[in-house]
């Protein structure tokens, strides 16, 4: 099999039928709101679900898209019985090395204030978008050569089409200044989080004043810089307490924190549980599906 990322690192895809798992219930996803370090495509089929992403609450039904970055906590509040989904999730390195047009991959990595999670297709982009979606989940599962380029590439049709109706889908669209700054820093700092990032080291990096970065990408993003920073590192810490053995202190150290009391607070202050305590309700947390 030829190809050059894995399942699941770097992809995942799913189509859920029928009822929801019980864990999946109002009160289990207020005490455990949903997360992975992915960012997700959400395709409703059939039945109705109600969402809440970063505080944002969206009712979804059939034909309804919800666009998931890898930074935003989310829960279900409410669903019908009847309730099937498709759930595609890439990783940031994935869907960058397929895709260029910072305008398309700012549905993912970008959020400002006024930013709309969730789309409802036409009858006829509906139609088009399950079709999509029954391909993608038929390369994930076949896993013939070069699967993943043509994921790719049906991820890309679906969203070329969205910014051809929906432009205000793309925050990027609006060719605000520094968006193309602001997506290279965002890149940059998801392939150096175990490095010291600062404001005035980004900003002397990228030839660009402090000031005026730490306004466009507050603008840009929805998040100031430093807060920006902080939520990718402890989003790629869940992952690594989910997906890997290592212990709290190499990942606070490979992630960037003075030191790992630092990383403890840090966490605990955003998650309102300590790395350890997280760790052990993996398997719970892995346990939820929608």
């Amino acid at each position: 099999m030829i190809c050059q990322f894995s399942a699941p690192d770097d992809i995942q895809v799913k189509y859920i039928q029928g009822d929801v798992n019980s864990n999946m219930s109002p009160q289990m996803q207020k005490n455990h709101p949903y997360f992975h370090s992915l960012y997700e495509i959400l395709f409703v089929k059939h039945g109705t679900a109600d969402f809440i992403v970063r505080g944002k609450q969206y009712c979804l039904k059939a034909g309804s898209l919800l666009f998931i970055s890898n930074l935003e906590n989310h829960s279900i509040s409410a669903h019908s019985t009847a309730y099937s989904r498709y759930s595609v999730r890439v990783s940031n390195k994935f869907i960058t090395t397929f895709i260029k047009a910072p305008e398309l991959l700012s549905v993912f990595n970008q959020r400002p204030a006024d930013f709309c999670h969730k789309y409802d297709c036409t009858a006829q982009q509906e139609e088009y978008f399950s079709q999509i979606f029954d391909l993608i989940d038929n390369e994930y599962k076949q896993r013939q050569d070069y699967w993943d380029s043509m994921v790719a590439g049906k991820i890309y049709d679906m969203l070329v089409l969205l910014y051809r109706s929906a432009p205000q889908m793309f925050p990027a669209s609006n060719s605000k200044a520094g968006q193309t700054t602001v997506f290279e820093i965002q890149n940059y700092i998801a392939s150096h989080l175990g490095e010291d990032l600062t404001l005035s080291e980004i900003a002397d990096r990228f030839y660009i004043n402090k000031f005026y970065l730490s306004h466009i990408f507050k603008e840009i993003t929805g998040y100031n810089l430093k807060e920006y920073i902080v939520l990718e590192r402890i989003s790629k810490a869940k992952d690594m307490l989910l997906n890997s053995s290592l212990s709290v202190a190499d990942i606070s150290e490979s992630l960037g924190f003075n030191n790992t009391s630092h990383f403890i607070r840090t966490f605990k202050s955003m998650e309102k549980l300590p790395p350890n305590q997280y760790r052990k309700k993996a398997a719970m947390r892995q346990r939820l599906q929608y």
